[in-house]
Parts: C-alpha cells; structure tokens; sequence
C-alpha cells in the first residue's frame, strides 16, 4: 500500500530509501550515507524534540507502511486508513515531546492509530444510523482474493454485529498476531477488558459462521 509523505510524495521505506541512493551518483551517496544509517527509535525522538526535521521524516518512512496496513485491515478501506495515518502522524509530531519512554514510540504511535480508527468507526456508525451511509464495513477487506482475505470477508458480516472496541480488539488479536498486553495497551484498557471484548467478538463471529453453515 503506498502511502503519501507530509508533502504528498509517496513514503518510502528505510530498505527503499538504501535501495535508491544506491543508484545515485557517488558524490550523492556520500552525502547520504550519513542519513541511511538510521537511528534507533529513541534517537529519532531525541532528534525530533531538538527540532530535526529528517528525524521526522525517518519515523514516518520506518512506521507509516505498517500502520497503514494496520488501519486498512480494521477499516476495511485503504482511503481511510491513508487519512488514519497522517492524522496519527499529526498527532504524534505535535506531542512527541510529551512521550516519556521514547524506546517505545512504535507501540505509542499504534496506540493512536486505534484511537483515530475507532474515531473512524464510531463515525461510520452513526452516519448509517442517519441513514448518510449504505457502504458496508469491510466491502474492502481481503480484496486481494487470496484465501486469508475470503476468511475475512466471511467474518466481516460478523464484526459489523458487535462494538466497535471488540472490533478492534479482534482484528489486533487474530489478523495482527498481537498478545493480549500489547492489545490492551494499544486500546489503553486492562487485560481482563481485552478478553472480555475478545469473547464478545468471538461469539458473534461463531455464530454468524453457524448460520452461514446451515443456509441451504
């Protein structure tokens, strides 16, 4: 999934970011080098709050892909889920100083990504409800048509029955492969919270299989 940089350009990775400069003239690469030998992310934020603009583009080449990703799978709309990621960015650059462990900028940086997700679903929601909505959520998920997007697609049906937290939680939990901490840390909740939202995820989405299962 491309996703556009704070000037519209498409963002880059770090291993893209190597990749082409490799390519360039040998006067470019030496000024360069100095740039793709990226810092750890403490030293980005460290950069970042003496007011170092490349620091900040170097967080949002090494996060913005797998956010994206993140948010496109949960929302079901890859548009969306462009918009989530320059709103987290946004939000993070203006608070970044604020970040007291600055080794763990990347769970941080997840935790507001959820928070503009379920934003954006509880929005989604109630423009249905006032009917300003037909799209269905997850009209997008797994368009790929591989057989991890069809079991999604399956369920998709499913995830529209509960909250939008469960929602999240589930998608966290069985699509991203996170452990329980690192949800509730993520969605700012307690454990025992998580669990609770997983099982309610859990037994609409059984349910909803059964009686795909038992249409003739």
């Amino acid at each position: 999934m491309a996703l556009q940089g704070s000037g519209g350009a498409v963002a880059e990775t770090d291993d893209e970011a190597r990749h082409r400069v490799a390519k360039e003239d040998p006067p470019r690469r030496r000024a360069a080098v100095q740039h793709l030998t990226i810092p750890d992310d403490a030293e980005l934020v460290r950069r970042m709050c003496a007011g170092d603009s490349w620091a900040e583009e170097a967080l949002y080449r090494r996060y913005a892909k797998p956010l994206g990703n993140l948010a496109a799978r949960i929302l079901g709309d890859r548009d969306a889920a462009l918009d989530v990621v320059q709103d987290t960015f946004v939000e993070a650059f203006e608070s970044i100083e604020k970040l007291r462990q600055p080794e763990r900028v990347g769970a941080w940086l997840r935790q507001i990504t959820v928070h503009q997700v379920h934003r954006r679903l509880r929005r989604r929601t109630l423009r249905r409800r006032l009917g300003f909505v037909s799209r269905e959520v997850g009209e997008t998920i797994g368009s790929e048509g591989t057989d991890a997007g069809a079991e999604l697609r399956l369920v998709a049906g499913a995830l529209r029955e509960v909250s939008s937290e469960a929602r999240i939680c589930w998608f966290l939990r069985v699509v991203e492969g996170q452990r329980i901490g690192e949800i509730a840390e993520a969605c700012r909740c307690s454990e025992s919270t998580v669990k609770r939202r997983l099982r309610e995820a859990e037994r609409r989405v059984a349910a909803h299989v059964a009686d795909l299962e038992g249409t003739p």
